[in-house]
């Protein structure tokens, strides 16, 4: 897949996982407030929420890859992005970030970067 055309489909990927999720989200919402029904539907939204995150950043990472290397450089690149598959912790989602602009401060992100310095 030519570095053209990976960045329009993370974007696309993104954008369905974003619905799905926003989708679910409004289900919870409208389910009887307070019964167990509601909390199990929030407990899954969380879950789903962790998973649109993990997914965002690989399918960000990717395309960075692809749009800035060199066909070498992207099967090394893309490598280490399947080292990041499993449920990654602060540090590895830091470490995957920094590894595309290493001096970034992660406690100067974006809202999301300084919530899990916490």
């Amino acid at each position: 897949m030519g570095s053209k055309t990976y960045s329009p489909i993370a974007r696309t990927q993104i954008a369905r996982l974003k619905r799905d999720l926003d989708a679910l989200i409004v289900r919870c919402e409208s389910t009887t407030a307070g019964t167990e029904a509601q909390s199990d539907l929030f407990q899954y939204a969380h879950v789903r929420l962790s998973g649109f995150l993990e997914q965002s950043l690989l399918w960000s990472g990717r395309a960075i890859i692809h749009r800035r290397a060199v066909v070498e450089a992207q099967r090394y690149g893309l490598s280490h992005i399947d080292r990041y598959r499993r449920n990654p912790n602060a540090d590895a989602i830091f470490n995957f970030v920094n590894r595309f602009n290493s001096e970034r401060d992660p406690s100067s992100g974006p809202v999301a970067m300084r919530l899990l310095v916490r």
